[in-house]
């Protein structure tokens, strides 16, 4: 069980659960993050619901919330 924040990362009131890595310079907000994802470098969710919507990424509707489901590809 283990969560890898690489230098410079950003997470505010979010949860991460197992085997997620967060890449350098990654900012999230007000996100659930399931088991085996990884994010790449430089990465913002939580920030834009057009960016997280055009990536894939979960939003409930009433609260904003993101959702990044388990083993969730980030698209290159």
């Amino acid at each position: 069980r283990r969560v890898i924040a690489n230098f410079g990362s950003k997470i505010e009131q979010s949860i991460l659960f197992d085997r997620v890595i967060v890449g350098e310079g990654v900012e999230i907000s007000r996100t659930i993050v399931c088991e085996d994802v990884v994010i790449p470098p430089h990465v913002r969710v939580g920030f834009s619901k057009e960016e997280d919507r055009k990536r894939g990424i979960v939003i409930d509707h009433d609260s904003g919330i993101r959702v990044i489901p388990r083993g969730f590809k980030f698209p290159k």
